[in-house]
């Protein structure tokens, strides 16, 4: 183990000042015991940790057992945790990363969940745990939605991400093109109740081949990308409630897909 005691020493350089959004040239960061657990226990290739004294000890043979060599266990006081990460720290261990090649579009398997806008890494997050909990591993993201493997939402999928593949669309028009080419149907969540092609979740058959599009928290799916869909659904609600999360209006889908299958 290596022992940091100055907090701007260039080896933990991926760990300094955290509470700000961001990626490495490549990495990305693990945070939360769990996690970190559950990276290690991933295909992904892990750089080093770093942790308090007490976080390092309580998982050296852990870490030893999955590869990680003690020039790459870089330990220190909370204190200074804290002061190297910019933020309150619980469990004491963090984990740097790679993230993986962008898959092909060919390689991603039925259903897929398509993120639109989507901006809120921690709803990002939830979306990713919420589609793993119902056994869907492949999603897509555009260029306008935030990271997938940005820390807050890596931290918020309680690591369920490391088992998902996750493509990133150079343009999430022609990338639609080409799943309905390859003969998916495109679904899209959507409370534009007075389109045409909506219709109450209770009341569709899923087709056997489907991807899925959720918008953007405050204004849906971008109007062009809707036009797209070869149908929007909504799920019927009180008529004091005009929206729901979208992680939450996620798991609601699901769960009656689920159920109809």
């Amino acid at each position: 183990m290596i022992e940091i005691v100055d907090t701007k020493d260039s080896r933990i350089q991926a760990y300094t000042n955290l509470k700000k959004p961001k990626l490495g040239q490549n990495t990305f960061i693990a945070e939360n015991e769990k996690v970190v657990i559950r990276l290690l226990n991933s295909q992904l290739i892990v750089h080093s940790v770093l942790g308090t004294y007490q976080a390092i000890q309580r998982n050296i043979t852990f870490l030893t057992a999955k590869g990680i060599s003690p020039d790459k266990m870089f330990v220190c006081s909370k204190q200074n945790l804290e002061e190297i990460v910019g933020f309150s720290i619980h469990r004491g261990i963090m984990a740097e990363a790679e993230i993986p090649r962008n898959p092909a579009l060919s390689t991603l398997e039925n259903p897929i969940i398509i993120l639109n806008r989507i901006y809120d890494s921690e709803n990002i997050g939830a979306i990713l745990r919420t589609a793993r909990a119902f056994g869907i591993k492949d999603l897509i993201f555009d260029q306008e939605s935030s990271h997938p493997y940005l820390r807050r939402s890596v931290r918020v999928s309680m690591g369920n991400i490391f088992t998902m593949r996750i493509h990133k669309a150079p343009s999430l028009e022609e990338t639609i093109q080409n799943l309905k080419k390859d003969g998916y149907n495109l679904l899209g969540a959507s409370a534009n109740f007075s389109h045409p092609k909506n219709e109450s979740i209770y009341k569709i058959n899923f087709p056997t081949k489907w991807a899925l599009l959720l918008g953007n928290e405050a204004e849906g799916i971008s109007k062009h990308l809707e036009e797209q869909c070869d149908t929007l659904l909504h799920i019927p609600m009180s008529d004091t409630v005009d929206s729901m999360n979208v992680s939450h209006c996620l798991a609601s889908l699901l769960a009656i897909w689920q159920n109809k299958n």
